[in-house]
C-alpha cells in the first residue's frame, strides 16, 4: 500500500515533524543564505558562498528524499503488520466459532458458516479493486472498525475511478456517518445488519447506508440533523429515504 508523504505531514502526520525534518535537511542552506545576504566583501567570496549554497541545496534535497523513503518504508511496514494482525484475529475468530459448533454438537451449521466466510472474501476481492486505494482500504476495513454491524458492501461495477481527493472525501464522510451512528447509540443490538452501496451518478458520489433496525429503533429527524451537521464541511448531504440513509457527495 503506497503512502503519500507530505513535507508537513510525515511520520505521525504532525506539522512539527515535517518542519523538523525540513530544518534538519536544509539548515546549512539557511545558514549560507543568511551569510550570502549580509556578506559585502569581494566577488570571489560571494562566488564561493553561492557555490556552497547550491551544493547545500542538492545535499539537503538528497537527505530529505532519503528520510521520506525511510518514513515511507516504516509506514508501509506498519500498515502491513496491522493487516496481518487483523487477518490473524479474523481467522482465530473463525476457528473459535467452528470449535464452538463442534463442542455443542452443531456440526451441521459449519458448512453454512464457511459459505458466509467465502462470500465475505469474494466481496472483499471486488472491493479492493476500487480506486483510489485509500477508499478501497476504508471499505475493506469497515467490518473491523465498526464490528457492531454485520456488513454487506456493494460497489457498482460501473463506478469510475475516483481521484485521490474524491476518495479522501468519501472516506471522511463515511467515517463521520458511522461514528455519528455510534455516538447516537446505534445499533441498539450488536451484529445488526447494514448494507452499503457506492455508486456515481452525474456530479455526485452516492452512498446508500441501509441499517436493519427494528421499527421502535429507527432514526429520528433530530438524529439526521446531527449526522448532517457532521458532514457539511465535506460538501455532502444526507437524507433519510425508504432505502435507508442516502448520502450525496459532490465530486
Amino acid at each position: 500500500m503506497k503512502e503519500r508523504l507530505d513535507i508537513f505531514m510525515i511520520g505521525d502526520g504532525s506539522v512539527e515533524n515535517g518542519w523538523l525534518m525540513g530544518l534538519k535537511s536544509f539548515w546549512p542552506t539557511c545558514l549560507l543564505t543568511i551569510l550570502l545576504t549580509v556578506y559585502s566583501g569581494k566577488w570571489w567570496g560571494r562566488w564561493t558562498l553561492g557555490t556552497l549554497l547550491l551544493v547545500s541545496l542538492v545535499f539537503g534535497w538528497w537527505h530529505l528524499q532519503r528520510e521520506w523513503k525511510r518514513k515511507s518504508e516504516t509506514l508501509r511496514a506498519e500498515a502491513l503488520l496491522e493487516l496481518l494482525g487483523r487477518q490473524r484475529h479474523d481467522w482465530m475468530n473463525h476457528i473459535q466459532v467452528i470449535s464452538g459448533y463442534v463442542s455443542v454438537g452443531q456440526e451441521r451449521r459449519i458448512p453454512s458458516y464457511l459459505q458466509q466466510v467465502v462470500d465475505q472474501l469474494q466481496e472483499e476481492r471486488v472491493t479492493v479493486q476500487v480506486h483510489p486505494p485509500v477508499l478501497a482500504y476504508t471499505l475493506v476495513t469497515l467490518p473491523h472498525d465498526f464490528p457492531e454491524w454485520h456488513w454487506e458492501i456493494y460497489v457498482d461495477p460501473s463506478t469510475p475511478k475516483l481521484t485521490e481527493r474524491q476518495g479522501e472525501r468519501v472516506k471522511a464522510v463515511l467515517e463521520k456517518i458511522m461514528n455519528g451512528l455510534r455516538s447516537l447509540g446505534f445499533p441498539k443490538v450488536e451484529e445488526q445488519g447494514i448494507w452499503l452501496k457506492l455508486w456515481v451518478q452525474g456530479k455526485y458520489i452516492h452512498l446508500n447506508l441501509d441499517p436493519e433496525l427494528p421499527p421502535d429503533q429507527c432514526l429520528m429527524m433530530e438524529d439526521l440533523h446531527l449526522l448532517q451537521n457532521g458532514i457539511e464541511s465535506d460538501k455532502a448531504v444526507v437524507q433519510l429515504e425508504e432505502e435507508g440513509l442516502v448520502v450525496q457527495i459532490r465530486c
